[in-house]
């Protein structure tokens, strides 16, 4: 059986991502796994004027002490906490691959439907751009998870998808 090793939390520092740390926080304490937290302040394009690029490294800093807090209120303070600029979903995915993570862990935003339609949400192409299993969570889960839905197609991958849900369920509960 595969085991569940590092586990990242993306999070936006908000409400909903600390609800990701929470969980992935959870999951690693119980898989006995490495937790890594990420986070991304979200820049179209590399600051062309002094005063925009000041802000954008005073954001960034802001970002990373709310995103230590929430590492803090997680139990999860000695987690490394990374925090990136540029375009959320392909930022997560590279640091995901970058760090090896087992488990993606991300908090499920709610998204105006024109924006959705338009864009997608992070999550969804998320689900396209990672290569390891993704757990979205819409509320902090710190207790063990009672059932755990698994999609798949019965192709020669599937037993894959099928055992890494099993350390993911057996790491969560």
């Amino acid at each position: 059986m595969i085991e569940l090793g590092d586990v990242v939390a993306a999070t936006d520092s908000s409400e909903r991502g600390a609800k990701a740390v929470v969980t992935g926080a959870a999951c690693a304490r119980r898989a006995d796994a490495e937790l890594a937290i990420l986070s991304v302040v979200e820049a179209l394009l590399p600051p062309l004027r002094p005063e925009t690029a000041q802000w954008l490294d005073e954001h960034t800093e802001e970002t990373r002490r709310e995103v230590e807090e929430q590492a803090r209120q997680a139990r999860a303070e000695h987690a490394p906490v990374h925090i990136a600029q540029g375009l959320a979903a392909p930022v997560i995915a590279e640091k995901v691959q970058e760090l090896g993570a087992d488990l993606l862990v991300v908090g499920a935003h709610p998204q105006p439907a024109v924006s959705r339609f338009l864009l997608g949400s992070t999550t969804e192409r998320l689900v396209r751009l990672v290569s390891c299993p993704l757990l979205v969570t819409t509320e902090e889960r710190t207790d063990p998870f009672e059932r755990v839905l698994v999609a798949v197609d019965l192709s020669p991958q599937s037993r894959d998808v099928l055992e890494q849900a099993l350390a993911i369920a057996t790491a969560a509960t």
